[in-house]
């Protein structure tokens, strides 16, 4: 009769605890409203990146610039020597910054086209 009794609670508390699982996962999930607002906050926040590299790109001579974009633009040499024992040598500033700056201009292109599919459309149609 006891074993019977604790099956049976036993068997209460599973349910309950599965009941709250779910409820948690219901509550986690993100409504659309609340996903568009943080699309849209990304999408500023990218938009700041893009402004501000800019800006410290401008400061930069433009012989440095295209340097940088040939880097950026290198293919890899194959090479016999093991990754670990080549020469390394510190990132460069102005690479980084135009890295950042094209990344970031893809990420807000994408944004946009997700919040606003209608300037994709007109894309298409020009």
């Amino acid at each position: 009769m006891v074993r019977d009794a604790t099956a049976a609670r036993m068997e209460e508390a599973r349910a309950i605890e599965r009941k709250a699982r779910q409820a948690a996962l219901e509550a986690r999930e993100l409504d659309d409203e609340r996903a568009r607002e943080m699309l849209l906050d990304a999408a500023a926040l990218l938009h700041e990146i893009v402004t501000d590299t800019r800006e410290a790109l401008a400061h930069v001579p433009p012989e440095r610039k295209r340097e940088a974009l040939a880097v950026i633009n290198a293919r890899p040499d194959p090479s016999d020597v093991n990754a670990q024992r080549r020469p390394r040598r510190g990132p460069d500033p102005v690479v980084s910054l135009m890295r950042i700056a094209m990344q970031a201009a893809s990420l807000l292109r994408r944004i946009i086209l997700k919040t606003n599919p209608e300037l994709g459309q007109l894309k298409r149609a020009a």
